[in-house]
């Protein structure tokens, strides 16, 4: 099936903006001492692939 043109050309810079925000979050993520916080982030950075 094909897109429709203004969904196709919206497509590819909203899936760089989401990898952008999960790497960041992993990395956010990392940098937390608690184990909790570090949770938060990667749940954040799960929901940023739905």
């Amino acid at each position: 099936a094909q897109l429709p043109q203004t969904e196709r050309y919206d497509l590819a810079p909203q899936m760089h903006r989401s990898s952008k925000s999960v790497m960041a979050n992993i990395a956010e993520g990392y940098g937390r001492y608690h184990y909790l916080d570090r949770l938060r982030f990667f749940y954040i950075a799960r929901g940023s692939l739905d």
